[in-house]
C-alpha cells in the first residue's frame, strides 16, 4: 500500500453513486462492504424490485484540488442484477 491513502467504498446502484468512507485500513472499507453495506442501502432499493449492483473498494489519496484521486482499485464486486432481500 502506498503512504498517504486512505480507502473508499464506491456503490453504483443504477445510476447513482454512493460513496463511504474514508477508511484507514483496507480491512475496514471491505467489513464496510461485505457486512454492513446491504443494510444501509436497503431503503434505497426495497421498492425497486431487481437493481443494477456494483461495488469498488479504491484506495485514494488528496489530491492537489483537495479532491480523491484514485491509485488503486483493490477490490471489484461485477456489475450484476441484483435483489436485496431484508
Amino acid at each position: 500500500m502506498i503512504l498517504d491513502t486512505y480507502f473508499l467504498v464506491r456503490v453504483h446502484i443504477d445510476k447513482h453513486i454512493l460513496e463511504y468512507g474514508p477508511y484507514l485500513e483496507l480491512e475496514d472499507a471491505v467489513c464496510m462492504l461485505v457486512d454492513h453495506l446491504p443494510s444501509i442501502i436497503m431503503p434505497k432499493v426495497k421498492d425497486k424490485g431487481k437493481t443494477i449492483y456494483k461495488a469498488e473498494v479504491h484506495e485514494c489519496m488528496i489530491g492537489r484540488e483537495g479532491d480523491w484521486e484514485t491509485v488503486a482499485i483493490r477490490i471489484t464486486e461485477n456489475e450484476c442484477e441484483r435483489k436485496f432481500l431484508i
